[in-house]
C-alpha cells in the first residue's frame, strides 16, 4: 500500500509539473537593431522610375517595377539594368504594378507581372454617362514570363484578366505573393474615385448601391464607384483558385457593382 501511494503521488506530481511546463508562455525574443542595416541599392528616376513593387530573387538581386512598364533588376552590388519594358495603359495610376518570383525560379525562371495592357482604350478621362462609358471598359492582366540567362523578359503567358474601368482615378494596385503550397495570390485596389466630378463626398453616393431604401441619395455614375466597393458581396472581383493554365474567373450571379478589393489564388506550377 505504501508503494502504491508513493507511485500515485509521483504520477500526480509529474502531471502537475507537466501542466505548469506546458502552460508557461513562450519567452519573447529580443529584437536586436544591430542585426539589421539599410543599404541603398538603387535610387533616382533613371534607376527606379516611378517605383511600384519589388521582389527578391534567389541570388539576392531585386526585381522592381515602374508604372511606365519598365522592369529593372538591381544586383546585390547595386548595379541596375532594364530587364524589359511592357507597353501599358498609364492613365492616372494605371500601368505596370506588381511583380512576383515563382517559388521554383531556380529551375523554371518564372516571374509574374500585373499590368494594364494598352488595348484600344481612348486617351483622357472617361465620361460620366453610363451610355458613353463602354469604350473605357478594359482589363488588368496577370501574366507569367520567363527570364532568360542574360536577364531579359520572354515567353509571356496570360494567367488572368481582371475587368477594370479605365479613365478614372484612384486606388489602383496589384500585389503578388505565394503561400507555402505554391499558390499565387493577387490583391488589387478598387480603382475608383471616392468623389463625384463635382466634389460630392463619397458618403452621398454610398446608399445608391448598398441602401436602396434611401431614394434621395445621388445616383452613382460609372466614375463614382468607390462608394459601391465597401462591403459589397456582389461584385465581379470575387476570389478564385485555379491553375494558371486554366485560370478563369466566372461572373457572379446578380447585379455586379464594378469593383472591390479582391484576392485571387492560382497554382504556380
Amino acid at each position: 500500500m505504501f508503494v502504491l501511494r508513493e507511485a500515485v503521488a509521483a504520477t500526480a506530481a509529474a502531471i502537475v509539473t507537466m501542466s505548469v511546463f506546458m502552460a508557461a508562455p513562450a519567452a519573447a525574443h529580443e529584437i536586436n537593431a544591430g542585426d539589421f542595416q539599410q543599404v541603398t541599392l538603387a535610387k533616382g528616376e533613371p534607376e527606379v522610375g516611378e517605383p511600384m513593387s519589388l521582389a527578391v530573387l534567389p541570388d539576392r538581386s531585386v526585381l522592381h517595377t515602374a508604372r511606365n512598364g519598365t522592369l529593372r533588376r538591381t544586383d546585390a552590388a547595386g548595379t541596375t539594368g532594364v530587364v524589359g519594358t511592357l507597353p501599358v495603359y498609364n492613365h492616372d495610376e494605371e500601368g505596370l504594378q506588381g511583380v512576383g518570383v515563382d517559388p521554383g525560379f531556380a529551375t523554371n525562371r518564372f516571374i509574374y507581372l500585373y499590368y494594364a495592357p494598352p488595348l484600344s482604350t481612348p486617351a483622357g478621362d472617361s465620361p460620366d454617362s453610363a451610355a458613353d462609358f463602354s469604350a473605357w471598359q478594359g482589363v488588368n492582366r496577370l501574366s507569367r514570363f520567363t527570364l532568360t540567362a542574360d536577364w531579359k523578359l520572354s515567353a509571356e503567358k496570360t494567367i488572368l484578366d481582371v475587368p477594370a474601368s479605365r479613365g478614372i482615378c484612384c486606388h489602383v494596385g496589384g500585389d503578388i505573393d505565394f503561400d507555402a503550397a505554391g499558390n499565387l495570390y493577387l490583391s488589387t485596389g478598387d480603382d475608383s474615385n471616392p468623389s463625384s466630378p463635382t466634389g460630392t463626398p463619397r458618403s452621398t453616393n454610398a446608399p445608391t448601391a448598398t441602401r436602396p431604401s434611401t431614394p434621395s441619395a445621388a445616383q452613382a455614375t460609372p466614375t463614382i464607384c468607390a462608394a459601391r466597393s465597401s462591403g459589397s458581396k456582389s461584385t465581379p472581383t470575387e476570389r478564385t483558385r485555379c491553375r494558371p493554365a486554366t485560370c478563369s474567373r466566372p461572373a457572379p450571379p446578380g447585379p455586379a457593382p464594378r469593383s472591390t478589393p479582391w484576392a485571387s489564388a492560382t497554382r504556380s506550377g
